[in-house]
């Protein structure tokens, strides 16, 4: 009985270590989107466009070296810039990207729906702001 009173509280624990984890990436992911936007808008501020790699933004007045995708496994931050619009994004908890577009209107559309991204159009989900 004890040993299966251990189990539970310990399995109890196990799970919520691991959704405070995921609760801490997300976090991370956010600020990181949120910087990287600046760094997108100062870009295009000084060089009137949008960068065609989010590479360009390095070393800039807003950041000296990009943050990292703790969801990623290559540690890249996704971005894609096209008719006036820009979209950046994280894996996600699946680890996996989605191939990202920007139509006409600006909306982006996401093929893997728990990326997390920022864009300065339209969002399709909830994880997009």
């Amino acid at each position: 009985m004890v040993v299966t009173i251990i189990a539970i509280i310990l399995s109890t624990a196990a799970m919520n270590f691991f959704n405070l984890q995921n609760d801490a990436r997300t976090s991370k992911v956010n600020g990181d989107l949120r910087v990287l936007k600046l760094a997108v808008e100062t870009y295009c501020s000084g060089k009137t466009r949008y960068p065609d790699v989010i590479e360009q933004v390095e070393n800039g007045p807003v950041l000296q070296a990009l943050p990292k995708d703790p969801y990623n496994s290559n540690n890249n931050y996704g971005f894609f810039s096209s008719r006036g619009y820009f979209a950046l994004w994280s894996a996600g908890p699946n680890g996996i990207s989605g191939t990202v577009t920007i139509n006409y209107g600006g909306v982006i559309e996401d093929s893997d729906l728990d990326d997390i991204g920022l864009t300065n159009g339209a969002c399709p989900n909830k994880y997009w702001d």
